[in-house]
């Protein structure tokens, strides 16, 4: 239970040890006061006091995130203040817990997805985006309004059925739909304050899928692509697409790189795979390293391609930009820019290098996903 003087410099700093799923900081001037950060950086201010029954009790006074340090003290003062005359918050607690647990029995979900799913998730996952999105404009239009805990099988299916043929969906993106409800129920199931009976996702079966398409650019296409990138109003876009295909790197691993996770000089790029801080190392080209020079720094950010509005973040998404550039370039084929992956390990096995390094320079875990993405049976 380490003490530290809680400084705003403090903590704005303040971080878990990545063997930690949480950590204390107590402070050193008022009795009671802590800071409590988790693993995911999300970080709230307490206050322990004795309550009227003689137990310790614990007074959530705000996120990190929207209090300041002063006002986290401040708020700390009020209760110590309340105590001493009698009013203990634990009472008003218990009263507010007991309309929250009837809230969340009737709680939809929509509510559900607002309230708590989009911080978990924002926590958690790296391509939150996208995931955002889904349920944004396929889940929630129909699902939104039903409640959380007693929606049922059928009213889920009804739904991904629906989007299969009214919106052509292909089952690969309803598997991919069927998924995020899975998820999403089942984190709703880990709470024990939200009486879920079971995931109501885990006996819907997954859509049959097709054998997937492999779709690759010919060097004029790319010719093309890259020229149009070029013209783009996104100014970001040219240089997104070219370190896609110079290095294999999943889209939002580009998005969101930052200037010092690259060690150029020993052509390094240090890549955080997830919210848990696992990271891996990729090895670069001598042609990636020389264009990750040539990328213009935008002020005084971190991140190679900025907001715009906002440089302390990244940017999110550049689907309709790409998309824009294949119809000027003339391409009509559904090349996304993950299949850029695909290509960059399709060359590396037709060109001989190693399945062990292709695995390596990809991130994959599971040696099959390699040799899918390389396509290695027709290229032995």
């Amino acid at each position: 239970m380490p003490r530290a003087n809680i400084t705003q410099k403090f903590a704005d700093s303040a971080t878990c040890p990545n063997n930690k799923k949480n950590i204390q900081y107590w402070d050193k001037k008022m009795t009671g006061l802590y800071l409590e950060v988790y693993i995911s950086g999300k970080a709230t201010y307490y206050y322990r006091y004795i309550g009227a029954d003689g137990k310790k009790h614990y007074h959530r006074l705000g996120y990190r995130s929207t209090l300041k340090v002063k006002d986290a003290r401040s708020a700390a003062s009020s209760v110590a203040g309340s105590i001493a005359k009698g009013d203990y918050p634990d009472s008003r607690e218990e009263k507010k817990e007991k309309e929250a647990l009837l809230r969340k029995k009737d709680i939809k979900i929509k509510d559900a997805y607002k309230e708590e799913y989009v911080h978990h998730i924002k926590a958690k996952m790296t391509s939150w985006a996208d995931t955002m999105g889904r349920f944004k404009n396929h889940l929630l239009p129909s699902l939104g309004n039903k409640k959380l805990i007693s929606i049922k099988r059928s009213e889920i299916e009804a739904t991904l059925n629906d989007l299969g043929q009214k919106n052509g969906f292909k089952p690969s993106t309803l598997n991919r739909l069927r998924a995020d409800l899975s998820s999403f129920f089942g984190y709703f199931l880990d709470h024990d304050d939200y009486p879920l009976p079971q995931n109501p996702v885990s006996k819907i079966k997954k859509y049959k899928e097709l054998e997937k398409e492999y779709r690759e650019l010919n060097d004029d296409e790319i010719k093309r692509l890259l020229k149009a990138c070029k013209q783009s109003s996104s100014k970001h876009l040219y240089n997104v697409v070219s370190l896609c295909m110079l290095t294999g790197a999943r889209r939002n691993e580009v998005l969101s790189a930052k200037w010092e996770d690259f060690q150029l000089d020993s052509n390094s790029w240090v890549i955080v795979r997830n919210k848990q801080n696992k990271r891996d190392i990729k090895t670069l080209s001598n042609v990636a390293v020389e264009f990750i020079k040539s990328i213009p720094k935008v002020g005084d950010s971190e991140y190679l391609f900025p907001q715009a509005q906002n440089p302390s973040n990244h940017i999110i998404n550049i689907h309709h930009s790409f998309t824009s550039a294949k119809k000027m370039a003339g391409i009509k084929k559904n090349f996304t820019i993950h299949d850029f992956r695909h290509q960059f390990a399709t060359q590396l096995a037709r060109s001989g290098v190693d399945i062990a390094l292709i695995q390596k320079l990809l991130g994959h875990s599971n040696m099959k996903t390699t040799m899918r993405y390389a396509r290695i049976e027709h290229n032995i």
